[in-house]
């Protein structure tokens, strides 16, 4: 679909942005962009890390765990994920970075900001629902 540039007031995202490879998030956000109108908004719901996983690793290691049990396919977890997870250790977002594929990286609030801010778009709101999933507003900078 084609749209005039400056042209849409809102533009609403239910589970879109986890399902774009990372490194074409920058495009899809250049688009919003372009087609938003000055005053307009981006309102988004999906799967991000809606805190700083760095500072925070006990938190990230809670979320990690629990995001492979629940988001796997049951039979990949059970064969190729859980027999590798060790009682007591806490997993960082630098462990998960190192033995992760890229591709299946989580990712963080802190993240996205820095892909807004490459393309002048700016997360004004967030509304946690939980600590990987929430409610997100976006307009330009």
């Amino acid at each position: 679909m084609e749209l005039s540039a400056e042209s849409v007031d809102l533009i609403i995202s239910s589970l879109v942005l986890h399902q774009v490879e990372w490194n074409e998030q920058e495009r899809l956000f250049e688009a919003v962009k372009q087609v938003l109108k000055a005053d307009g908004e981006m309102i988004m719901a999906d799967e991000i890390i809606l805190f700083n996983p760095d500072a925070s690793p006990e938190k990230f290691n809670e979320v990690y765990r629990y995001l492979l049990e629940h988001t796997t396919p049951k039979e990949a977890y059970e064969n190729h994920i859980k027999p590798y997870l060790q009682e007591g250790h806490i997993y960082t977002w630098q462990d998960m970075k190192e033995n992760t594929p890229p591709e299946y990286w989580f990712h963080s609030i802190e993240d996205l900001k820095t892909t807004l801010q490459k393309v002048r778009l700016k997360l004004v709101e967030v509304q946690e629902i939980t600590p990987f999933f929430g409610l997100l507003k976006i307009k330009h900078q």
